[in-house]
């Protein structure tokens, strides 16, 4: 199973469960192979020239399977084309956060410091959500904050904690243990009303700030053309395998909000949102050469 990202961020999560149930469900060991760099665009590489007998998976977040395909020039795949989707896995919001002893206390206090002196964003990589969200942020607030990608979220966040950069766009399940031991704070959440567990947090609507609700997905993908059988046992595995109290509920109880989908609404799903972040994408004029 190939995630194409750095080991101890959310993709990982995700995955490392699942391949030990895959692991005894099949009798046969499933492993997790870390392959970070180029925006995920290696990891997600190695599954679309592997051969198409379900021994090859992708676990992935939207940017691999969606925005990559208008972002990168020369990308070696095709977002669609040449993968076959299996199922959703998660989903969490989008929240924008910053060190935890930042003197922006909100919105209005990170503008105003901007104003100030300059400020830095970080996101996971070149091209990814964060990446695409900032650069909106920018451009709907007047601020020129400089981007700093990293290879991955996790060293991503670490930075932000430090205050080695003033704020990250990031999944809810990412912070959410960082921001109840004051690490971080979150100011802003994407989205057009606030979350009940999150009162405090005003959303990116609330705040006159449209554009800024692409929160975050995972799923899991196999090569293009991978049999019809092989598909909806894994489809069938994976949602029951996310199902089980033991592992769905150590992954919500960080943020995650576990949700699967049957073969085909996944497929269409997909196709809906390559869709949506192409038009983000043509928003922020954001490309990367690859």
């Amino acid at each position: 199973m190939v995630v194409p990202y750095p080991p101890g961020g959310t993709t990982d999560a995700l995955a490392r469960p699942l391949a030990i149930r895959l692991t005894e469900v099949f009798g046969q060991p499933v492993s997790v192979d870390n392959r970070g760099g180029a925006s995920g665009v290696i990891g997600a590489d190695i599954v679309a020239r592997a051969a198409p007998d379900g021994l090859t998976l992708l676990m992935t977040t939207q940017q691999t399977q969606t925005a990559n395909g208008l972002l990168i020039r020369n990308l070696p795949h095709d977002v669609e084309r040449s993968f076959t989707g299996i199922t959703i896995v998660a989903d969490s919001p989008v929240v924008l956060v910053v060190p935890g002893n930042s003197p922006a206390r909100d919105m209005a206090g990170l503008i105003a410091l901007a104003r100030t002196r300059p400020v830095a964003y970080a996101s996971p990589s070149a091209g990814a959500a964060a990446h695409l969200l900032g650069e909106s942020l920018n451009r709907l607030t007047g601020m020129n904050a400089t981007h700093v990608p990293y290879r991955g979220a996790a060293p991503a966040i670490t930075d932000v904690v430090a205050g080695v950069v003033d704020f990250m766009f990031a999944s809810l399940g990412s912070v959410t243990a960082l921001a109840r031991d004051g690490r971080l704070r979150m100011i802003a959440i994407g989205g057009d009303a606030r979350l009940p567990e999150l009162p405090d947090v005003p959303s990116t609507i609330e705040l006159g700030l449209p554009g800024l609700d692409a929160g975050s997905w995972w799923g899991l993908f196999g090569p293009a053309a991978l049999p019809r059988p092989v598909a909806e046992r894994l489809n069938a595995e994976t949602i029951a395998a996310f199902a089980d109290p033991a592992i769905r509920g150590p992954l919500e109880a960080t943020g995650f909000r576990i949700r699967t989908m049957p073969l085909d609404a996944f497929q269409a799903f997909h196709r809906t949102e390559v869709q949506r972040w192409f038009a983000l994408v043509e928003r922020t004029g954001v490309r990367i050469d690859n």
